[in-house]
């Protein structure tokens, strides 16, 4: 994620694999990180040092990461704000609010523990909220509009991954 800078606890998720892993150096519109590729295929542990320039990655990035969900944005959508909440040093929420052409949507990841639980959506008795909890995070889509919300907890939310041990 990316910090605002201004410590009101405003972060930008991005996806997996955009920054390395490695030591950052920052000024106050570039990062420069020295580190080992992320990219698949340079996945012999090369060494890289690439220059981000965190405006123009938040504004291009149609692909987020908020928690446990990896969301991607459909064109007509637009990231409007991001946080991330410390709850009692046991849990955490993750947050992005999205507008949409029918209002707006927000999307939080929630750490819940190892609690198993159900790996496809499901929508509450209005159809505005949809919840699946996988793994270690409950995720919930709440949106204005129910149709909106179904379509991005079924298309813009990618499936959780499959654990081997449950075939």
């Amino acid at each position: 994620m990316l910090g605002d800078g201004d410590r009101t606890g405003w972060w930008t998720p991005v996806p997996y694999g955009v920054v390395p892993y490695g030591s950052i150096a920052t000024t106050l519109a570039e990062m420069f990180v020295c580190g080992l590729s992320s990219k698949p295929w340079r996945s012999d542990g090369a060494s890289v040092f690439v220059r981000i320039d965190p405006a123009v990655l938040v504004r291009d990035s149609r692909q987020l990461v908020v928690g446990g969900a990896t969301v991607t944005l459909a064109d007509d959508m637009t990231l409007l704000h991001t946080d991330y909440q410390n709850i009692a040093g046991l849990s955490g929420v993750s947050r992005a609010e999205i507008s949409t052409p029918t209002g707006s949507c927000e999307i939080r990841s929630t750490y819940v523990g190892m609690a198993g639980g159900t790996p496809s959506f499901e929508p509450d008795v209005s159809g505005r909220v949809w919840t699946r909890t996988v793994n270690s995070d409950r995720v919930e889509v709440e949106c204005d509009d129910p149709a909106t919300a179904r379509t991005v907890a079924l298309e813009q939310i990618a499936p959780p991954p499959v654990d081997p041990a449950q075939g």
